[in-house]
């Protein structure tokens, strides 16, 4: 009896990815596949391919979509849907998943003259409520990793078809995809490969096994264009696989036409085993292991509720921003850099702010104005202030006193978009090559090479951990003579409890204003080891029609001893790029040495910029007397495909005082943060036609 093998593909590049990045892929991975195809006659697939990523080849290489659509006729080639822009479909508002799998649906049957029956959902995070949106949206069926079905007493070998799920009555079938297969495939001998599939032959009833993976491991990944290509392993695998005369290729659609199901079944919440390993057990984790993405993710919310109720050609494209910063890829972290990436990370925050301009352009017109709110943002439990203008958008935290989020509208950019340092599993690896190198006998007897690889030595002392998230308005006391390198280290230094306590927010509003007021009283650990009371309060001014936010801060000695303290608040910028020469910091048009956004520095001024001319803005802060000033880098140390890596997340600037405070009095210090949009930009901004 004969069993079927079937092998999916999926091949995505993210919205925002650099063109080098999708051209390296088409060269290496997504062209050579097709050739390969192509040469054997008898080989079915079926390929996925998300919209960002159709996007750039209908631009660039619109040849290898006629191969496709030729293939797909043919019937060698079957096509599958999904959302159109990859997003993680659980997370997202149900009308979003609907027509993001419908207008993936519609572009497969206008560009290539299919019907999908089959979607694939972005790294396989399956929820059972899927069931209803896919087959509204006209799906068949979907493919899952076989480990998901073990949670439910699934063993692999039990696994080798598909079974039919439900959610109120509609009815979708699912796959399970082969862990054992998509770890051999292509990475292990042919021979060893193919007696996977022939031990599942000799052990089942005409199987059905499934390989479903990324397009990418085949040509992309690092080594594989050679071993895949230049040493021949695909050519191999696709002429054993068609020679095998106990072996058939299909497609799902062929399969789900020709066979009955295994049975009815519910697959509990899930990804692949990798996922779970990396999210804790269940997707949604990063949003809380990762403050950063669940801003990301509430704003998409927010934006989500605002845009779907526009019509017409503004609400055609507010929809079209929405979606694209929905794609997945900066909400979570794996063995790719995910989050980390600050590029890919903002490119959503982009799309987002472009498609929440074109709900304020319906809903306000041309003329200032201001809208204040208090509310759970972030649905922490606490009701954050969140207030609109015409010119930016400032999420206000009561948990740390802090700004998590100011958008600046004309160039659709975050600037707060500062990823915080934490702890990954992955940093034992560096400490370990840290002890080979020096000779420590408790580290054993491996080689460095057998260790994860490293894209660059002396990792290992990066590798400092921040205490609280990263933003605005961020309230540090420090003793008087600490330094900025202990600062950056953050070993030991903070003195006082206000980080990530929450503070109490009041807000009010005015016609033209709003006053968001935040107080905490707390404690700083003095000199001597004592505990002194110490109440920080500070106001922001929010104008309709000004690019200014207005601060003052008191800090009041409650307690019977005077109080001495560096104080020091924290402002973190996403300028993107450490090093590049048009991301630097001035004061009053004097480039600060050294000036690039990654360096550290100390000066003393009365204000000081942050320029980012690629993206166009430039943020300013005056203080009402001469300031020390302090800056750094802010950067991570991250896993990514090709090795552990330093990436810059953004910069930390950090107006000081030494304070000297008697009982019963108070400090008092006075801020002004500027935004304003550049004439010239390095690019363009998404989003922006016809706002």
């Amino acid at each position: 009896m004969a069993a079927t093998f079937v092998l999916v593909l999926h091949n995505h590049q993210p919205v925002g990815n650099f063109p080098f990045v999708f051209e390296q892929a088409y060269q290496r991975a997504y062209a050579p596949m097709l050739d390969a195809i192509e040469r054997h006659p008898h080989v079915r697939v079926a390929l996925h391919y998300s919209g960002p990523l159709l996007d750039w080849l209908e631009a660039q290489h619109p040849q290898l979509l006629e191969r496709l659509r030729a293939l797909a006729a043919q019937g060698r080639v079957e096509l599958l849907s999904g959302g159109y822009y990859e997003p993680i479909l659980p997370a997202i508002p149900d009308r979003d998943k609907l027509g993001q799998v419908e207008r993936l649906g519609a572009y497969l049957k206008h560009r290539m003259g299919v019907r999908a029956r089959g979607a694939w959902i972005a790294e396989r995070v399956w929820e059972p409520v899927l069931a209803r949106p896919l087959r509204d949206a006209g799906i068949e069926y979907t493919l899952l990793d076989d480990t998901q079905f073990a949670a439910v007493g699934i063993t692999p070998e039990r696994s080798y078809g598909y079974f039919v799920t439900e959610e109120e009555g509609r009815t979708l079938a699912l796959f399970p995809m082969q862990m054992a297969l998509r770890h051999a495939i292509p990475f292990r001998p042919v021979e060893q490969a193919l007696e996977l599939l022939r031990e599942a032959q000799q052990s089942s009833n005409e199987p059905v096994l499934v390989m479903g993976d990324d397009g990418e491991k085949f040509g992309n990944w690092p080594g594989t264009y050679d071993s895949v290509y230049t040493q021949g392993w695909l050519d191999r695998f696709f002429t054993a696989l068609v020679q095998a005369p106990w072996l058939r290729m299909r497609t799902p659609a062929e399969v789900l036409d020709e066979r009955p199901p295994l049975g009815r079944i519910y697959v509990p919440n899930g990804s692949y085993q990798e996922m779970i390993e990396w999210s804790g057990g269940l997707w949604r984790n990063f949003l809380v292991r990762y403050p950063e993405a669940n801003q990301l993710h509430k704003k998409m919310l927010d934006v989500s509720e605002r845009v779907h109720t526009l019509e017409g050609k503004a609400g055609e494209r507010a929809r079209d921003e929405l979606w694209q910063g929905q794609c997945n890829c900066p909400y979570w972290h794996g063995v790719f850099g995910g989050i980390y990436l600050n590029a890919i990370r903002e490119t959503n925050f982009e799309h987002l702010i472009a498609a929440e301009r074109i709900a304020d352009r319906k809903e306000h017109g041309e003329q200032p104005w201001i809208d204040a709110r208090a509310r759970d943002f972030d649905c922490d439990g606490l009701a954050e202030a969140v207030v609109a203008t015409e010119s930016y958008d400032a999420v206000v935290a009561p948990r740390g006193g802090a700004i998590t989020e100011l958008d600046l509208k004309a160039t659709n950019t975050n600037l707060t978009d500062v990823l915080a340092r934490r702890p990954e599993v992955y940093h034992r690896t560096l400490r370990e090559r840290a002890r080979v190198r020096a000779g420590d006998a408790a580290a054993g007897t491996h080689s460095i090479h057998e260790l994860d690889v490293v894209k660059e030595e002396g990792l290992e002392d990066l590798l400092a951990y921040d205490a609280h998230r990263r933003g605005m308005l961020v309230d540090h006391l420090f003793d008087p003579g600490v330094t900025l390198a202990a600062v950056v280290a953050n070993r030991n230094v903070e003195r006082g409890d206000f980080l990530e306590a929450p503070y109490e927010l009041t807000l009010k509003r005015r016609r033209e204003t709003a006053t968001v007021t935040l107080r905490r009283e707390g404690t700083l650990c003095g000199a001597d080891g004592d505990v002194l009371p110490l109440e920080i309060e500070k106001t922001l001014k929010f104008t309709a029609g000004s690019n200014r936010i207005v601060i003052h801060y008191a800090l009041r000695n409650r307690g019977a001893q005077p109080l001495r303290a560096r104080f020091a608040v924290e402002f973190n910028l996403g300028l993107q790029a450490g090093d590049a020469p048009d991301r630097y910091v001035h004061s009053r048009g004097r480039r600060l040495q050294p000036p690039h956004a990654g360096a550290q520095g100390v000066s003393r001024e009365r204000e000081i910029s942050a320029v980012d001319e690629w993206r166009g803005f430039e943020w300013t802060l005056r203080c009402g007397v001469e300031t020390e000033f302090w800056r750094y880098g802010v950067e991570t140390v991250s896993n990514s495909e090709e090795g552990i890596e330093r990436t810059y997340q953004g910069t930390c600037i950090l107006p000081t005082w030494v304070v000297d405070v008697a009982p019963g009095l108070a400090w008092e210090g006075g801020l002004e943060m500027r935004l304003d949009a550049l004439a010239q930009a390095g690019r363009g901004f998404p989003g922006t036609e016809g706002v």
